[in-house]
């Protein structure tokens, strides 16, 4: 049992570690009033009130209540007790949408007993191009599953050999010339079809390569971004989608699998879960301080968001330095997901850490549930993250832990920024989060993970067609952009 340390002027008082004992109710409430006696003790003791009320013969238990301060004492707890409890006890937030995946890590025999297709471990086939096939975003998923990161096992793959081959001689993903599995007999042994958005060169193209789809087998439709750059290189019409997919996997919550570019997550018990590499320590303090207000780190400069025109009004009442194509700074590469790339090595960010108290997590659209890396990574440094996007970040982040800009018209964002700048312990309360929890550092390379286990889920094989995909895609999607005039969202096509 653990003790908790209440620090006082004339030595160290130790008090058991009764909130983390698991008695009846009744003893438990019993504890925690000697707990609370025990405290008052110290108290008196430390501050030296003890000493005085029996040097002036005023001992008595009335007594003591009659010349007790509430306030100096409640003080007194919050400081050195409260705050000491709080660390130990269980976190009172749950990043909703990463809820699933960490479930399936707490509960990982969660399997349906149905067998296969082609054996106890399902298996995915892969249409995707073969620019992506090769690009260390696609290997990082990969390479998860391979590692038996995941708390249920898959397979995927993208070549014939490796769908036809017996388990025992699956030796995971190789990168190779071809980019789709153009043979029908390949796809029917599959337990689900892995369809990239950007692979889709058109409707007729991607049916012919797939054959009529058998309704019991999943066609998932996956993207990681919104509809607006979706399709930058086919220019896909979504309209002529209709009737194509039965499952989703995208950022939206309303999809089959969610697709996530980081999470929060409780330290201790939550995150020992997780695999190593997905989440480490953040860091906590940072020293010399600029105390330069705000930075951001912006490469497309043609964001649906208007992000670009929120900054510059921004500019005109505070300092806000961009780095990248749309800034005069530069520093390092992008920053997207990779399954070598740790965000506590990046030296910009760390840089960015030490000398600004904000970070401006512009998004590239304002759409329902769509939060970046972009977050993420400036997750694991101690600024403050200023949000402009259209998720519910009160689902995705600890409170107190972020400031949305959409609740402020950039002239009213500048004051509050400037105001929390010139009061440092206001400030701080802003990374009180951070001894709680624990950020993600891989971005979204965990993806595929949470593909794996929805295979184990009889539902997921159910019946379902999206008939109306341009509904779902792109209407369904409430994509809004910043105007100016009164700092408000407005619905764009």
């Amino acid at each position: 049992m653990g003790s908790l340390l209440v620090p006082t002027g004339k030595g160290r008082c130790y008090l058991p570690g009764f909130f983390r004992c698991y008695l009846p109710g009744f003893f438990r409430a019993c504890l925690v009033i000697v707990s609370l006696l025990s405290l008052f003790s110290c108290w008196l003791y430390s501050t030296g009130r003890l000493h005085r009320l029996r040097r002036l013969g005023s001992s008595s238990p009335a007594q003591l209540l009659r010349d007790f301060p509430v306030k100096t004492f409640l003080k007194y707890w919050e400081d050195h007790g409260g705050r000491r409890l709080a660390a130990g006890s269980p976190p009172d937030f749950h990043d909703k949408m990463f809820t699933p995946v960490l479930e399936a890590f707490r509960n990982p025999d969660g399997r349906d007993g149905r067998r296969k297709r082609s054996g106890d471990v399902p298996k995915v086939v892969a249409y995707i191009d073969k620019a992506f096939l090769k690009t260390k975003w696609f290997v990082a998923h990969v390479r998860d599953i391979q590692e038996g990161h995941c708390p249920l096992p898959c397979t995927i793959t993208t070549q014939l050999s490796e769908v036809t081959a017996s388990p025992e001689d699956y030796t995971g993903f190789e990168s190779g010339d071809c980019w789709s599995l153009v043979f029908g007999y390949i796809v029917e042994t599959a337990d689900a079809v892995f369809i990239h958005m950007k692979s889709i060169p058109s409707r007729e193209k991607l049916l012919r390569d797939l054959r009529p789809r058998d309704p019991s087998q999943p066609w998932i439709m996956f993207e990681a971004e919104t509809h607006f750059i979706a399709s930058t290189k086919y220019k896909v019409n979504y309209r002529t989608l209709n009737g194509v997919f039965n499952r989703t996997m995208y950022y939206r919550r309303d999809a089959d699998i969610l697709f996530n570019h980081g999470f929060i997550v409780g330290r201790g018990d939550d995150a020992s879960l997780l695999p190593r590499h997905w989440v480490r320590e953040p860091l906590v303090h940072r020293a010399n301080v600029t105390g330069r207000i705000a930075v951001a780190f912006i490469s497309n400069c043609r964001a649906r968001s208007n992000r670009l025109l929120y900054i510059n009004e921004l500019q005109k009442y505070t300092t806000v330095d961009v780095y990248g194509r749309c800034g005069r700074l530069k520093c390092g590469k992008s920053r997207y997901a990779e399954h070598e790339y740790r965000v506590d090595q990046d030296p910009c960010l760390r840089a960015a850490a030490d000398k600004y108290l904000f970070y401006l997590a512009f998004e590239n659209a304002i759409c329902d549930d769509y939060a970046t890396e972009k977050l993420y990574n400036l997750m694991f440094y101690p600024l403050v993250p200023v949000v402009l996007g259209g998720a519910n970040y009160d689902d995705l982040l600890p409170p107190n832990s972020y400031i949305d800009a959409r609740q402020y018209a950039p002239s009213e964002l500048a004051e509050k920024l400037q105001h929390l700048a010139e009061h440092p312990q206001e400030y701080q309360t802003y990374l009180e989060w951070r001894k709680y929890y624990q950020p993600s550092t891989v971005g979204s390379s965990r993806v595929l993970c949470d593909l794996c286990t929805r295979l184990y889920d009889q539902a997921f094989y159910e019946e379902n067609t999206i008939e109306d995909f341009y509904d779902w895609f792109v209407t369904k999607s409430h994509c809004t952009a910043w105007v100016a005039a009164n700092g408000t969202g407005q619905r764009v096509a």
